[in-house]
């Protein structure tokens, strides 16, 4: 299962790609207090990843994982793919990505 949430309006569960774009293009013109949204994919274990206005992302890898990575993208294009990846169950790809920068 997984939800978007949005910090200027509700959730949407049982989401996809075109969820996050339309998220992506209200983003930008929101206020910075309410400037960013978060995805998460529930399964056998928790996974969240969060991006505010200013292209800033943390994800959450798991459970058992503690650790956040945080990460900053070049483009809103580089978002859409992040996730695109995630929603895909690519986790370990957006890891890995994330992991370089």
């Amino acid at each position: 299962m997984s939800n978007l949430q949005r910090a200027w309006s509700d959730s949407i569960e049982s989401i996809s790609i075109e969820d996050v774009m339309e998220a992506i293009s209200e983003i930008q013109e929101v206020d910075d207090e309410h400037g960013a949204f978060w995805v998460g994919i529930f399964e056998e274990d928790e996974y969240v990843l969060e991006v505010d206005k200013n292209l800033n992302l943390v994800g959450e890898f798991g459970s058992e994982s503690d650790e956040q990575i945080e990460f900053k993208a070049e483009s809103w294009e580089e978002v859409e793919k992040l996730y695109r990846l995630f929603l895909d169950g690519h986790i370990e790809a957006v890891k890995k990505i994330m992991e370089k920068r």
